[in-house]
């Protein structure tokens, strides 16, 4: 943190600060002295360390270090409440902002969970070499077991959303992906779609899939529409 922004910060737009903020901010001032003299401890060990190997580099990195941190906490020592206190208010809501991230990853993780076992975290529609349509899905495996193979589907249409006629299933689009893929694990499957060209746009979504204990788990596109991460729009990446 640049305690000299934070002190012409306070100075310029003249900062008042209730006693209990006072009380708040020698707290804060305590446990930042605190940490660097936690560092210095630390240095002060590494540096007899290197004494003894003579690693004069390393020597004379850890004194700059050291020196660093000592002024850090004459300047600490030495700042008005005042000057302390935006740097306070900073740190704090960015300690907020973070618990708020993780709090919403744990409730997406959740989210997830109650999908299914396996969840469509990503998808796009790409050409390949040879000019045909490729569909690649990034999915991730909700369980605490391997999921052995996955099957999905797609309803594939072109640019004008008019169905993409196969050769016997209509516009319905299916593949098999026979790979593991771990507990908790992340995989990118991808599927040549040659029976249908034109495709630009597809629904697609985990039809079945086999899990490590044995059980094969399944879903209707009916019910993939009902679920969050269950039905993926996929479109052409260009």
């Amino acid at each position: 943190m640049n305690y000299l922004f934070v002190c012409a910060m306070a100075l310029l737009f003249a900062i008042e600060i209730s006693d209990e903020e006072r009380e708040q901010v020698e707290e804060y001032r305590k446990s930042i002295i605190a940490s660097v003299n936690a560092e210095l401890r630390g240095l002060q060990k590494d540096l007899k360390e290197a004494t003894l190997a003579r690693d004069k580099k390393r020597v004379d990195e850890i004194k700059t270090a050291i020196a660093w941190r000592k002024k850090r906490v004459n300047d600490t020592r030495k700042y008005d409440a005042e000057d302390l206190f935006a740097g306070m208010v900073n740190e704090r809501n960015a300690k907020a902002a973070k618990a708020l991230e993780i709090e919403q990853w744990k409730q997406d993780e959740k989210v997830m969970a109650a999908a299914g076992p396996v969840s469509i975290r990503g998808m796009g529609i790409n050409t390949n070499v040879i000019g045909l349509p490729e569909l690649t899905l990034d999915v991730q495996n909700n369980t605490n077991t391997t999921v052995e193979a996955i099957e999905f589907e797609a309803d594939c249409f072109n640019k004008f959303d008019e169905p993409v006629i196969g050769l016997a299933s209509g516009n319905r689009f299916s593949s098999h992906w026979k790979y593991a893929i771990p507990p908790g694990g992340r995989k990118q499957m991808s599927a040549q779609m040659s029976l249908f060209r034109t495709t630009a746009k597809a629904d697609v979504w985990i039809s079945r899939v086999k899990l490590g204990s044995g059980e094969v788990w399944t879903q209707t596109k009916d019910e993939a529409k009902k679920t969050p991460y269950g039905l993926a729009k996929a479109r052409l990446m260009e």
